[in-house]
Parts: structure tokens; C-alpha cells; sequence
């Protein structure tokens, strides 16, 4: 909320001659959860490549109302078929030096140095010393006396908080239902299906909203806003999603039929399904946003150019005066 806000870093974008890119319906779903998340909506990839379709997605007037929106709300998982993520325990010293600790034992293996192993006491394979390194430590009198242990807790490693055995495709066949209370009683959802297999994921809406589910209007948002079909049987009623594999997703906007604000009220979406320009009318939502990041990165560029020939100057300064 308003007092500390998740933060889960750059959105990494589908745009071309990037180092590192998703695909198109990976860095959708990407958006769509730092939309439900509350995230700062920081972009990481060049705004000079900036492809057509990502400039869509990072337009879209209704996902970035739904990130803003003035009741500051986190995002919330409320289905998941995934399974547990490690539980990071988080405490402070008396000195103010904060500690983070991995709960539970976490098997990703270590770097032994120029070969790997399950665990530092098994890097050594009787070689002593000699092969006892990289994420471990000799611990003994002699190089062949002692035993190779762990010389750099996990917690402290690059990429702790991406563990290798926690992101193996046979941890991601699953999906996922995140939602996020707006301001007014509307509901944000954003479905997420991380299986290598299209997925038909089932919502069941008596179980997230306030209102009598059958009473439910479902737009969605990558589809200008599209009223999605809510199947319902007496007071039961449900979504069904056709999501693609390895990130397809779906962000809706759940609202009471009886509310007095509708989609028309607000400006249109921008969002498409599929890969094209923006709709007219829209597109100077999108020019605009890629006009004021290119400033943005710009004014950036300059600051590093100033600061560094600043230090220059007072490098020639103090070899001078000395």
C-alpha cells in the first residue's frame, strides 16, 4: 500500500535486440501481474526497439487505471495449483542490518569451483583441498585433512531469491489466479497459466466477489474491454479461460451489474490479442508514453555523461594539488 509498495523490478518487454526478452505472451502476463501487484511500472528494454506490440500492452489505459487505482491495494493469489515457493524468513539486528533466511532446506546444488556438486561436502571426491571452492571452503589443518563445507549461505549468493531448483519446468505446470480490490467494489483478475500446455482454467466467481456472482460483468482488458460469457447455474457462477502455454493469461475487470460505472465511461483500451498497431484514437497514448520515456532515457544518459567527466575533473584536480 501507500506505505511500501512491491516492487518486482523492470518488465523486461518481447521487443528485439534486447539481451534478455520474453515472448510476446510472456511479457504480457508480465504486465499483467505487476498491474494486479501494484508494482512500479519501470520498463527495461530500449525505447528506441520498442516493437508495436509492446508499446500495446504498455499503453493500455484500463491495466494502467487498474495499477493506480487510489485504493493502493496489493495483489492477492486466491487460486493456484502451483507448488510452494521457499519461504523467506526476514528479521533485523540490533545494529539496524537486516538478515534474510531461506526456511526449510533448499537442494539447487553448488559450484565446487570448476565442477558442481549436490552439496559442498561431496565436492571434494577425495582430491582434498585442490577441488574445494566457489560456493565452498576448506575447513581443515592440511589440504588433505579436514572437509570441504559451505563457504557463502544461499541467502547471500546472486539471484538467491531465483533458486535454479525452484524454477524447473516440472515446478511451473500449473497456473495461477491473482486479484486485487479496486476502489468503487470493482475487482481486478489476472490468470496465469505457467504449464508448457494450453490450459482451460475455470473460475469460480461466488468464491472472489462480493456481489451475487451471476450478477458479474467480465471485461477483458487485452480485448478492448470485451464482455467475456459468465456461466451460471442458481447462485454458482463461472469464468472459463482458454490460455495458451508458457505464460498465456488473461486480465479482466470484474464489476457488479448493478454498478452505475460501466467501461463506456472510461477511455478505451488500447490492448489487441494479436500482434498489430494501435487502435486509432488510441495510438497517441501510446506515442506519448514512448516520447516521454525516450526524455526520460535521455536526460538519464546525459546525467552519467555529466557526472563522469565531473570525476574526471576532479581526478586531474587532486593529482594536481598533490
Amino acid at each position: 500500500g501507500p506505505s511500501g509498495w512491491t516492487d518486482a523490478d523492470m518488465l523486461i518487454g518481447s521487443s528485439p535486440g534486447a539481451d534478455v526478452r520474453l515472448t510476446p505472451v510472456q511479457s504480457r502476463a508480465q504486465f499483467s501481474l505487476w498491474v494486479v501487484m501494484a508494482a512500479p511500472l519501470m520498463l527495461g528494454t530500449s525505447m528506441a526497439q520498442i516493437s508495436a506490440f509492446d508499446i500495446e500492452t504498455y499503453s493500455n489505459v484500463e491495466a494502467i487505471r487498474i495499477n493506480q487505482d487510489p485504493l493502493a491495494r496489493p495483489g492477492r493469489v486466491v487460486q493456484s495449483n502451483c507448488p510452494p515457493y521457499p519461504k523467506l524468513e526476514i528479521s533485523v539486528g540490533k545494529d539496524g542490518t537486516p538478515h534474510f533466511t531461506i526456511a526449510g532446506r533448499v537442494s539447487q546444488g553448488v559450484r565446487c569451483g570448476a565442477h558442481s556438486a549436490a552439496s559442498c561436502a561431496e565436492c571434494s571426491q577425495g582430491h582434498g583441498k585442490e577441488w574445494c571452492n566457489g560456493d565452498c571452503k576448506w575447513s581443515g589443518s592440511s589440504p588433505t585433512s579436514g572437509k570441504c563445507v559451505q563457504g557463502v549461505a544461499v541467502e547471500e549468493k546472486p539471484g538467491a531469491f531465483a533458486l535454479g531448483s525452484e524454477r524447473s519446468q516440472d515446478k511451473r505446470e500449473c497456473q495461477q489466479i491473482w486479484v486485487k480490490d479496486l476502489q468503487g467494489g470493482d475487482l481486478a483478475l489476472a490468470a496465469i497459466n505457467w504449464a508448457s500446455s494450453a490450459s482451460k482454467m475455470i473460475v469460480p466467481l461466488s468464491k472472489m466477489v462480493k456481489w451475487p456472482a451471476a450478477e458479474t460483468l467480465a471485461h477483458d482488458l487485452w480485448n478492448n474491454g470485451t464482455l467475456l460469457q459468465v456461466w451460471s447455474s442458481g447462485s454458482e457462477a463461472i469464468l472459463i479461460l482458454e490460455l495458451p502455454a508458457l505464460g498465456g493469461n488473461a486480465l479482466l475487470r470484474l464489476r457488479h451489474r448493478g454498478t452505475t460505472t460501466s467501461m463506456a465511461d472510461h477511455p478505451r483500451s488500447a490492448a489487441a490479442t494479436s500482434i498489430g498497431v494501435l487502435e486509432e484514437g488510441d495510438a497517441n497514448t501510446g506515442i506519448n508514453l514512448v516520447h516521454v520515456c525516450m526524455a526520460s532515457s535521455l536526460l538519464f544518459f546525459v546525467a552519467m555523461l555529466s557526472r563522469r567527466y565531473l570525476c574526471i575533473l576532479a581526478h586531474r584536480w587532486w593529482k594536481r594539488a598533490r
